[in-house]
Formats: structure tokens, sequence, C-alpha cells
């Protein structure tokens, strides 16, 4: 099939998958909604640049990880997940191709907001 697609063979896909239509419940792009404790670094397609966003990504789970950062709630996590792909659904068409996508700018002020506010 032709089009760009998403595949972890690493995990079952039960586990994790990108499918077309369907949104991908990473909080902040990076913590498994449905699987605690399953967390990705570098999976997301920048509109910008790629390595930058990376070391904001391992800042922001390094603080998770280290109770640096406050946990946000289960409802405040499906809000922010909400709004996220909202904005997507307005800029992309539903395709596993923009699953992914994030503005660098945007998406490393929201970060780097939430840490220096000491919260996840």
């Amino acid at each position: 099939m032709p089009g760009y697609r998403a595949s972890f063979p690493f995990l079952a896909p039960e586990v994790f998958a990108v499918q077309d239509g369907a949104p991908v419940r990473l909080y902040r792009r990076i913590a498994a909604l449905d699987r605690p404790g399953l967390y990705s670094v570098g999976l997301v397609q920048p509109v910008g640049p790629t390595i930058p966003l990376v070391e904001v990504q391992a800042r922001w789970l390094a603080g998770v990880l280290a109770g640096r950062l406050a946990p946000a709630g289960a409802a405040a996590m499906e809000t922010e997940l909400i709004a996220h792909h909202q904005a997507l659904a307005r800029t992309y068409v539903g395709s596993a191709r923009y699953a992914l996508e994030v503005d660098y700018k945007g998406y490393a002020g929201q970060l780097n907001g939430a840490m220096r506010a000491g919260r996840a």
C-alpha cells in the first residue's frame, strides 16, 4: 500500500500502534495514556529541527521520572491530548503521516513552560 506507514515491530500492536484516522494517545507526545510507564522520546515529526526538540523532550521526561515535575491528572492529560488532536485536525488531513506532527516552536515552548512551572 503506498504512502506513509509508522510501524513499531518491537511492540505488539495492542501496546502501541499508529493508525490512519485514529489519534495517537501520547500525552505531550511522550507518555502513553493507556500504558503507564511507556514513554517515547523522539517519536515526533517536527516542523523544524528534530535533535533540539528531542533534547527538550528528554529533559521533560527526566523531570517526570525524577519527580521534579508534578504529575498531571488524568483529566488534564486527556484535555491536553484532545486540544492537540483538534489542532492537528484543523491543520492536516487525517492521515497517519501527520499523527505525530508538531510545530517545533509551539511544542518546545509548551514543554519548556511546563518545566518552568514545575508541572508535567
